[in-house]
């Protein structure tokens, strides 16, 4: 194995994309170390043993304090991702919420807010791969992004 082979780890991800009467739902990063005071969709790394619907479970419990199921997740696109640190497959889900009450900040250690924006005109500090995810994956629904490669 040469040393580019062993330093080029792919990581499985997750991002939810959690819409409302044609919005969807942004948090803003916080203490994390990476993007910090950029807004993103709910998301994380699938662990070990997990598969991605599970792990999309899993961190929209600990971030938006929503509880769902398998069946409630609807794929919206995978996607292959570059960055200057490591190389990431996410795993790119919809959930639609009937009612917004229920979703808040259960994080507030690493999100300093949410919040319901238009897909259509994202905020200018969007992290460009989730507002890629958004417009390309969801909006002109293709199933297979590259992102960050040149």
């Amino acid at each position: 194995m040469t040393d580019t082979a062993s330093r080029n780890t792919i990581k499985n991800t997750v991002n939810i994309l959690i819409s409302n009467h044609g919005e969807v739902l942004l948090s803003r990063r916080a203490n994390t170390g990476w993007r910090d005071n950029e807004l993103c969709v709910p998301g994380g790394h699938v662990e070990s043993g997990e598969t991605p619907k599970q792990a999309a479970i899993r961190e929209l419990e600990e971030e938006i304090g929503l509880q769902i199921t398998t069946d409630d997740l609807v794929f919206v696109a995978v996607a292959a991702r570059q960055s200057s640190n490591y190389e990431c497959v996410a795993y790119v889900f919809l959930y639609k919420l009937a009612n917004r009450k229920l979703a808040y900040n259960n994080e507030p250690e690493l999100c300093s807010e949410v919040m319901w924006v238009d897909p259509h005109a994202l905020p200018p500090d969007t992290i460009p791969d989730c507002a890629a995810m958004i417009t390309r994956g969801y909006l002109e629904k293709l199933p297979y992004l590259e992102l960050g490669y040149s």
